[in-house]
């Protein structure tokens, strides 16, 4: 009785964990053709200057502190709203007041997610899938709060979503989440609390400008994969879709290319050497443009 009700309520925390992240907007089902990329690519400079304008408070609209992002981050915010200004304004909007509440700027680096990075909690696979999408890890179970705290593993994910998105093609095409629960079980909810919780469902409403256009779940217990299920059991046949759940780790081969597939899922990466080399690039690359200026200013003398 008591196991049927706790795996009852966990089905229904489950299927509204799948509503609200289809219904952000960066749950993506759409496909876009090479025609339409094409089209919004030619579309794309007059509806960034519509989107600045309605950042700066034009049409009688309240200015927004996100007219101060890069023109970078507005033409993401556009490709993936599909030119919709509206959408593309309310995201960065978002995104905007997201940042300035946490404390974090509006551009991370990989010097202060270090520890979070190094933990790899999260980690972008070396190639696309096999739809030409960008693949991210998520191996929930090394989120080890002895390591940092939780605050600082959302910081490290967000400066891991911008890193992926920042291609166009990417933009376009979007992402696939692969959550490896290997390690992880219900317990490890104990150590989020209830700031944590709400900033990581914020994270994912309509906060950041990408497309998420698959989760795929693999190694899960019998338990949470009968969860998963009852839970995807209650929603829309859409949003279901977007939601896979894959017995065994071999059945990634067909999906992803066996030498962009990490060794403990059975490919042939060696994802740990390979993500520290990833990180010391982007640190290397970060103390360049630091002392860009500096060595700038001292040639001119």
């Amino acid at each position: 009785g008591a196991f049927h009700e706790a795996h009852r309520m966990l089905g229904q925390d489950v299927a509204a964990a799948a509503r609200l992240f289809h219904d952000a907007s960066d749950f993506d089902d759409r496909i876009a053709s090479v025609d339409d990329i094409v089209r919004m690519e030619a579309l794309l400079p007059a509806a960034t200057a519509e989107l600045r304008s309605a950042l700066e408070g034009s049409g009688g609209a309240p200015p927004s502190e996100a007219a101060e992002l890069p023109s970078a981050m507005l033409e993401q915010a556009l490709r993936v709203s599909y030119l919709e200004v509206a959408r593309a304004a309310l995201i960065l909007r978002n995104f905007a007041r997201f940042r300035r509440e946490q404390g974090w700027p509006f551009r991370l680096d990989a010097h202060s997610c270090d520890v979070a990075l190094r933990s790899r909690v999260h980690a972008i696979l070396p190639q696309p899938d096999s739809h030409g999408r960008a693949v991210v890890v998520f191996n929930a179970g090394r989120l080890d709060p002895r390591v940092c705290e939780v605050k600082e593993f959302h910081r490290m994910a967000s400066y891991v979503l911008e890193q992926l998105t920042a291609d166009p093609a990417v933009q376009h095409r979007g992402v696939c989440i692969l959550f490896d629960l290997r390690g992880a079980d219900v317990a490890m909810a104990r150590h989020f609390s209830r700031a944590d919780v709400r900033r990581g469902i914020a994270m994912w409403r309509d906060c950041f400008p990408c497309k998420v256009k698959l989760l795929t779940v693999v190694n899960a217990s019998p338990f949470v994969h009968a969860v998963f299920r009852t839970g995807l059991s209650l929603v829309h046949p859409r949003v279901r879709a977007r939601v896979q759940l894959v017995p065994d780790a071999a059945a990634l081969r067909g999906a992803i290319a066996p030498c962009a597939l990490p060794a403990e899922l059975g490919g042939e990466l060696d994802s740990e050497a390979r993500w520290n080399e990833w990180i010391d690039e982007r640190q290397r690359l970060e103390r360049e443009a630091a002392e860009a200026p500096l060595a700038h200013a001292l040639g001119g003398r």
